[in-house]
């Protein structure tokens, strides 16, 4: 096989160098130095040379391509390569991959590749892809699974988590005291809204700058769950939430009413319902309504249907509860000047108003306020109505307090209980007041007593007339009575006559007179002069006497006949202890 060497010039500098040829091309050994540091070509255009100390070219079209310099940086495109590999321009291949650098023979760790056209992903723990950027440019993170899975609502942003453990978010940090922001707008940022939290103000802020915008959130099935307009109101199931009284207020919308829900660890124990023009406060705890606002302003407490046809309140018994139902008004303060009060109004034109009482058999009463037409005058009252049909300004049985301070009282008596009366200690007292014993009128009666005739002696029986009856008023302790007896009176006794079996004693230290308004005795002298009497104190008996001229003595018993019809009308006032 021949040689053949094809040149221009040859040179050869004796004892650096030697120049071998073979079958195989040009050998060089020794120390080898370009010519002028001009290279070494190769072909037509293409040449390797060095432009510096320790470092090495490589070009084509006489034009640098690649460089090694000094530190081992590789660059392409680049005269002054910065990192291992530094390329200006496209880099095109099937896959970027990236080793460990701490071990002696890394394995592949993190890798970015092109998984299908238009598409980049990028792997890491060997081939399992976490990133990609899609070929509409939608980036998807994943752990674990298919990271180029598409999304369904086809997001520009997808973070997925296919494994049973771990967890998947985004985090937002910033430095201390700064604001980490995420923020929502157009292209021109006319409108925009933002999500941030304000670490130095401890605050987490969700808003927009547009006038007239609502925030809201959705169900799954795209529905309005909370709206909250420009003015603060709240909706809940309301898209559009209603300012009825002019103030920011909360609206909550069912598909059959609003309800709240109240109650610990989990567990509903009250709920508020608002719908089909009803109002409720329901006890879920013991499954029962409490209580219940109707659409015309009804209010019913423990019961959900109205009563009577007037009634505005309805309060019933829960049925599981026994007892007496009572309400309480309460004040709770020992200042000011008014009192605690029930206060019940009508319009202009009705000119009474009331509290009624009901039971499961009818209309008991009620209590009842009552004017005319013409402002407060006489006519106007406070009445108690018993019985009747309802409250009613012509119920007969009635008690009237007259705007003048008076009770009237159409039907029944004033029964005032035994120890009980009417207290005047609230008058003056006139005259010796420190001889008072009360001022208590605790006791009025009227009824009627059967006198009898006795012996001083108390050996007489008592007599049986044919006639013998008697009346008393009793107020307070002043006893007045009045009687008659007609008849023979029993034989046999001694003594002087006396009237027995008085309605009550008569009270110790009284003497009162007795006044004998007429009398007719068989045994009456022609010149007697009168009859009399005075009550017995402590004892239930009036002592008769005679008066002749200026004596007086006992009446005897002779005066009054044992077989003809005599009488006797009489009267006395006496006070008793009791």
């Amino acid at each position: 096989m021949t040689s053949e060497i094809r040149t221009n010039s040859l040179k050869s500098r004796a004892g650096l160098s030697t120049v071998t040829l073979t079958d195989s091309g040009p050998m060089f050994s020794g120390i080898t130095t370009f010519v002028d540091n001009s290279g070494f070509n190769i072909g037509t255009g293409s040449s390797i040379f060095s432009p510096a100390t320790n470092t090495l070219t490589f070009g084509t079209n006489s034009n640098e391509r690649i460089r090694i310099n000094s530190s081992g940086n590789v660059g392409l495109g680049v005269n002054n390569p910065t990192r291992k590999l530094d390329v200006s321009g496209d880099v095109l291949g099937n896959a970027f991959m990236l080793r460990g650098n701490t071990s002696a023979s890394p394995s592949i760790q993190a890798q970015m590749f092109r998984p299908e056209n238009n598409t980049l992903a990028f792997a890491t723990d060997g081939n399992n892809e976490r990133l990609r950027i899609d070929s509409v440019g939608r980036v998807i993170i994943a752990n674990g699974g298919s990271g180029g899975t598409a999304d369904v609502n086809a997001d520009n942003f997808v973070v997925k988590n296919y494994t049973s453990s771990g967890s998947c978010g985004i985090s937002i940090l910033n430095a201390d005291n700064l604001n980490s922001t995420l923020y929502f707008g157009n292209a021109s940022d006319t409108k925009h809204a933002e999500i941030v939290w304000s670490d130095a103000s401890n605050l987490f802020l969700i808003g927009t700058s547009n006038a007239g915008a609502s925030i809201k959130f959705r169900t799954a099935d795209q529905s309005d769950a909370l709206t909250i307009d420009s003015n603060g109101n709240f909706g809940f199931g309301d898209t559009a939430p209603a300012n009825f009284t002019g103030y920011t207020n909360l609206s909550i919308h069912g598909s059959t009413g609003g309800a709240i829900t109240f109650g610990d660890d989990g567990t509903d124990e009250w709920e508020i319902y608002g719908g089909d023009g009803v109002l409720k406060i329901y006890d879920r705890t013991n499954t029962a309504e409490r209580l219940r606002i109707t659409s015309d302003g009804r209010t019913l407490i423990n019961t959900t249907a109205v009563t009577n046809t007037n009634d505005q309140l309805t309060v019933k018994r829960p049925a599981s509860s026994f007892g007496e139902m009572s309400m309480t008004v309460d004040a709770n303060t020992t200042t000011g000047t008014h009192a605690n009060a029930f206060i019940f109004t009508k319009s202009k034109n009705t000119y009474w108003n009331g509290l009624g009482f009901q039971s499961s058999h009818g209309h008991i009463g009620a209590i009842v306020g009552m004017r005319d037409s013409t402002g407060m005058n006489a006519s106007h009252k406070m009445r108690i109505e018993i019985g009747g049909t309802g409250i009613n300004a012509s119920e007969e049985k009635t008690w009237d307090f007259l705007n003048t301070g008076n009770l009237s009282i159409s039907d029944g008596d004033l029964v005032v209980a035994s120890g009980h009366g009417i207290d005047f200690s609230a008058t003056s007292n006139a005259g010796n007041s420190a001889s008072m014993g009360s001022e208590l009128f605790d006791d009025y009666e009227e009824g009627s007593w059967t006198p009898h005739l006795v012996s001083s002696a108390g050996n007489m029986s008592t007599t049986s007339f044919t006639l013998h009856q008697g009346y008393y008023t009793k107020v307070g302790r002043l006893v007045y009575i009045t009687g008659v007896m007609y008849g023979p009176r029993s034989s046999g006794g001694t003594g002087n006559l006396r009237i027995s079996n008085l309605p009550y004693t008569v009270r110790n230290g009284d003497h009162a007179q007795l006044l004998t308004k007429d009398y007719q005795l068989s045994n009456y002298p022609t010149n007697f002069g009168h009859i009399s009497g005075y009550g017995m104190q402590n004892t239930t008996q009036i002592n008769l006497f005679k008066r002749e001229g200026s004596s007086q003595a006992g009446l005897p018993l002779s005066w009054w006949s044992t077989s003809a019809n005599d009488y006797m009308y009489f009267n006395l006032t006496y006070t008793t202890d009791t």
